[in-house]
């Protein structure tokens, strides 16, 4: 699997990106088995196709976890985390962000009304994430509920979805907040996504993310 983004950029995983290319290749009889093996940047993944419509994509252990830094933007120091799941992505809890700077109780508190693509943009360009930049998702914890919306790069926008970020999401609240898995992950679209994983000498094994696949379009395209 070879994944291009909007911008016609390559070289990172795409989470949801896996799962539908999983999906495909069991549509298109590419498969012989509910299970998929596949190599996307030289690594080889695997996936599988769950019966109740759902695919299930197993992800490589993460790297490059950080907690706890500031970054600069919106006119103000943000609370910020990191973690790389095959692409690079920042997490950020709304909470963290002032929605004036000057005024510091004015944390934002609902997500809808986040500026995802204004703070978004200009995290994936700072200078500590060159040469290449980062995801940015910003999430929100009610009770046992956890949203998120990404911007994301190569798309240089908010997407309704991101597989490797969510991933990343749920590696961060399970280190800070004391999540465990399976933990359920609600996008931009509205879809749940489930990260599951399990800790072998602090580390995250058989990691997986789980998610529906749908048919968006069809068509056909001459060459």
């Amino acid at each position: 699997m070879q994944y291009f983004n909007a911008d016609g950029s390559t070289g990172s995983l795409c989470g949801n990106g896996a799962r539908c290319a999983i999906k495909y290749a069991e549509m298109t009889n590419r498969v012989k088995s509910k299970t998929a093996v596949f190599n996307s940047n030289g690594q080889e993944y695997q996936g599988e196709i769950l019966t109740e419509g759902s695919v299930k994509f197993f992800l490589k252990e993460p790297t490059k976890i950080k907690t706890g830094f500031r970054v600069k933007a919106h006119n103000q120091l943000i609370k910020a985390n990191f973690a790389d799941t095959g692409s690079p992505h920042v997490i950020i809890n709304i909470e963290d962000v002032l929605e004036n700077p000057k005024n510091l109780k004015s944390y934002h508190s609902d997500l809808e009304t986040f500026p995802v693509v204004e703070v978004g943009q200009e995290i994936r360009n700072l200078p500590e994430f060159r040469p290449n930049g980062t995801n940015v998702n910003f999430i929100q914890l009610k009770n046992d509920l956890i949203k998120m919306r990404s911007f994301e790069r190569g798309v240089e926008a908010e997407t309704l979805a991101c597989g490797t970020g969510a991933v990343a999401a749920a590696i961060i609240l399970h280190i800070l907040h004391k999540k465990n898995p399976p933990i359920k992950i609600i996008t931009k679209s509205n879809a749940e996504l489930i990260v599951n994983f399990e800790m072998e000498n602090q580390r995250f094994t058989n990691l997986s993310l789980t998610g529906p696949v749908e048919i968006e379009h069809k068509g056909t395209y001459s060459f």
